[in-house]
């Protein structure tokens, strides 16, 4: 598909920037380190003229990739907790359902919204980008 993980270190963790041809950017993600060895999925998006490609899965495997090589066991996320649809997704491409949680505010000070939690060890992958982070 020739897409190419272009840009990476962002805030403290990791920005992925994937770019196809001289096409607008079409995923993103910030990958963040946590104080365990794991890494956290966060804004996970493909937009949806690349919709049904598999890219968020191929971006799934290659932060899983990364983060293992790392040394972390475990890539986690959280989805909001009324998205079933986006909750089956991640059950679909390996990650496993740890809890919900419904307590306390969101990082902005907002209702927690977001506490539908899930992981997955991290493992070598062949997910197919040229990564030129290295």
């Amino acid at each position: 598909m020739g897409l190419r993980v272009v840009r990476d270190d962002f805030a403290g963790g990791i920005l992925l920037v994937l770019r196809h041809g001289y096409s607008p950017n079409v995923v993103r993600a910030l990958v963040h380190a946590l104080s365990e060895p794991s890494r956290f999925i966060n804004k996970l998006t493909v937009a949806r003229t690349h919709a049904g490609q598999n890219i968020g899965g191929r971006l799934l495997d290659w932060a899983g990739d990364r983060a293992y090589r790392q040394g972390a066991k475990w890539m986690r996320l959280d989805a909001w907790t009324a998205n079933e649809a986006l909750q089956r997704y991640y059950l679909q491409q390996g990650f496993e359902y740890v809890r919900t949680v419904l307590e306390g505010d969101a990082v902005n000070g907002g209702p927690r919204v977001s506490g539908w939690l899930a992981q997955r060890r991290t493992a070598p992958a062949d997910h197919g980008f040229e990564d030129a982070t290295r």
